[in-house]
């Protein structure tokens, strides 16, 4: 039988040193023609590239400005339209449900509540005072004004007459003074109900966020360009790497198209003698009387006789087929006894199988 030969794997890729392959590579980078010709390159090209990336920088910067100025103007409309839409919603909201929120406020808290109402009730009371004096708070401070002047040495001059005037507004002022504080004080108790309500009307509107975003969009497009570096020494490392990769994919390409033809190859030589034998049984005795010699040689139970007999049907030359046929029972007969001669004709017979199979490889 044919036998068909297994490729050998490649051998498993070797490891890259980072350390070796960055030094080769600057090595090879130091080379005096090299270096002089990519100087004369970078001579050459580099100030028309500077250009280029200075008109890029440049370009993207007044982008990125005229950008941010047409939002700016565009956001701040934005930003004006919808904070008014939404302040005349939180007014008409607090019209709607102001009082109610109040109410629950002042019921959720009744102590708090019962003290507003009487500081309330105390700064009207105060207010009202405030208005006028009563004759008794009259006559006070004219007592306290005409005792002044008469303890000063001056009765019923002018000056006394100006104390008592004084003295009247000064009480007032004092009435007045009093009321306000305790209107401030009454407004500071009512305002922790209202003041849920009143905090919605200073919230910023929702447009500021984008507009922000709008903002921070032309900053980064407004950034400029990166020029290439001359010299990066993690180049070495990432050809090796890279190297090392397609080395690995095409080892295992090349393995595997060799192991897919060789498996292709056992395929047809199994069905070629599959044939071949199923051709030997088909005819039976008759045709294993045809292989005297090859059984003489090899013995019965060694299957080599029936290749043999496979390259004597479908490879050997006519003249010798013939030959075969005709005296090989004979010759078999002849040779039986002498095991020299047996030898030689079996290493002839291994040739031609082996031939047969080279064939068939």
């Amino acid at each position: 039988m044919s036998s068909t030969k297994t490729p050998t794997p490649p051998p498993a890729p070797t490891g890259v040193n980072a350390g070796q392959s960055m030094l080769d590579y600057q090595q090879q980078f130091a080379n005096p023609e090299l270096q002089a010709l990519t100087y004369g390159l970078e001579q050459q090209y580099r100030p028309k590239y500077a250009a280029l990336n200075l008109a890029d920088i440049g370009q993207y910067q007044q982008g990125g400005i005229n950008l941010l100025g047409q939002g700016t103007q565009q956001l701040g409309a934005i930003e004006q339209q919808a904070l008014a839409q939404q302040r005349a919603g939180d007014v008409a909201a607090i019209g709607q449900y102001g009082s109610g929120v109040t109410q629950a406020m002042r019921q959720a808290d009744p102590y708090a509540a019962a003290i507003a109402d009487q500081q309330q009730q105390m700064a009207l009371q105060l207010y009202g005072q405030s208005q006028g004096l009563t004759p008794e708070q009259r006559r006070l401070a004219e007592q306290q004004a005409r005792a002044g002047g008469m303890a000063r040495g001056r009765i019923g001059d002018q000056s006394s007459i100006a104390a008592e005037i004084l003295g009247r507004e000064g009480s007032l002022a004092t009435k007045r003074r009093e009321a306000m504080g305790a209107g401030q004080l009454a407004q500071s108790y009512n305002q922790q109900f209202s003041s849920p309500l009143m905090s919605i009307l200073g919230r910023p509107s929702s447009a500021m966020q984008y507009a922000q975003g709008q903002q921070g969009l032309a900053y980064q497009q407004a950034q400029g360009a990166v020029g290439p570096r001359f010299s990066d020494p993690n180049a070495g490392v990432n050809l090796a790497l890279q190297n090392a990769s397609n080395l690995s994919n095409y080892n295992a390409s090349i393995y595997g198209a060799q192991a897919g033809l060789a498996g292709a190859k056992a395929q047809a030589n199994a069905a070629m003698v599959a044939g071949a034998f199923q051709g030997l049984g088909a005819v039976g005795g008759g045709l294993a009387s045809k292989c005297w010699v090859a059984r003489e040689v090899y013995g019965v139970s060694n299957p080599k006789w029936l290749q043999f007999r496979a390259w004597l049907e479908t490879s050997a030359p006519k003249w010798f087929h013939d030959l075969y046929v005709k005296h090989g029972e004979k010759f078999a007969l002849f040779i039986s006894d002498k095991p020299s001669l047996k030898y030689l004709v079996r290493k002839w017979m291994d040739g031609r199988i082996a031939n047969a199979q080279a064939i068939y490889a």
